[in-house]
């Protein structure tokens, strides 16, 4: 349970909010004014611009403390449809049967309604919104941040997840944006010379490095071939079967879709990929979604070194290939 009244009424004004289902949630004035037994209040979207408010307590109540702050609430302006106590303890059937009886009377006599969320309520409320355990409860969170959960998290991801700032060369995960895809200019533009490459309208290719961050952290770097005067970026094929798996698959597909409308986002990534290979030299993967990568199967000894892992180490050996 919370240490300090503050604590608490920042839990209950969060659980409120939510529990309310409203935006509109003020605490009422500061330490030392009269509030007429109001700590929090606010516009509930199921009364329709009615108000409603909350007394906090970080402590036990008895039934005689409620209807002392019921009485001063009712000195609340504009008039409550409902008030709720906020009570920081374990639940307690005497008294939640009291405040039914109370409730079930002052509703006859059309007066606010009076609930109550004992400790254990406010506990199941926040255990359904993982963003106000995190808040208030972070040692309870397990951290998300291992390098599977990293790869998982860019699996699951569309397109659409992905915002691209062109002019930073950065690619955020919306839904976590910790976890960004940066362009490595420093190590780009050295030029990649293999066979493949010059399947192209454009035969040059360059190497391109990009980056998964974590919250500033460095995860990997991503080896790619920027192709056909950088309208698409092709994963590099590792050197035991000449295949992409599936994750580096879904790097290439973020980072050439999320482009889209800047030139190299009109040109199709798997058509790309399709055009690498040659007829009568190919050996094919079956990759991501069911789609079919094709490479050379044989490479001269110059273009063996940009597959060598001391120049480039395998990319997330503990994703399996399709």
């Amino acid at each position: 349970m919370p240490k300090s009244w503050d604590e608490f009424e920042d839990i209950s004004a969060d659980i409120i909010k939510k529990f309310w289902r409203s935006d509109y949630i003020t605490r009422n004035g500061r330490s030392g004014q009269r509030q007429n037994g109001v700590d929090i209040f606010g516009k509930p979207s199921k009364f329709k611009g009615d108000y409603c408010g909350v007394q906090c307590k970080n402590k036990n109540m008895t039934i005689t403390e409620i209807k002392e702050e019921i009485i001063k609430a009712e000195n609340f302006k504009p008039s409550l449809k409902e008030f709720i106590f906020s009570i920081g303890s374990e639940r307690d059937v005497g008294l939640q049967e009291e405040i039914r009886i109370l409730d079930s009377e002052r509703i006859k006599e059309d007066k606010f309604s009076v609930q109550a969320l004992f400790w254990e309520d406010i506990c199941l409320i926040l255990s359904e919104y993982p963003d106000l355990m995190e808040k208030h409860f972070p040692q309870f969170i397990e951290k998300q941040s291992s390098l599977k959960s990293i790869v998982q998290k860019i699996m699951d991801s569309s397109v659409s997840d992905w915002l691209f700032d062109d002019e930073e060369g950065t690619y955020t995960f919306k839904k976590d944006t910790g976890l960004t895809i940066k362009r490595d200019e420093s190590e780009n533009e050295r030029g990649f010379d293999e066979e493949w490459v010059k399947r192209f309208p454009d035969p040059k290719a360059y190497v391109s490095y990009h980056k998964i961050f974590y919250n500033s952290s460095l995860i990997k770097k991503i080896f790619l071939v920027a192709v056909d005067g950088y309208r698409m970026y092709i994963p590099l094929p590792k050197i035991n079967n000449l295949t992409i798996n599936k994750f580096q698959y879904q790097i290439g597909r973020i980072i050439n879709d999320s482009y889209g409308g800047s030139g190299r986002g009109i040109w199709n990534y798997d058509s790309y990929l399709s055009r690498v290979g040659h007829q009568n030299n190919l050996r094919y993967a079956k990759c991501f979604r069911g789609h079919f990568i094709t490479f050379p199967t044989s490479f001269s000894a110059s273009e063996k070194q940009f597959h060598n892992k001391a120049a480039c180490p395998s990319l997330f050996d503990s994703t399996p290939d399709a």
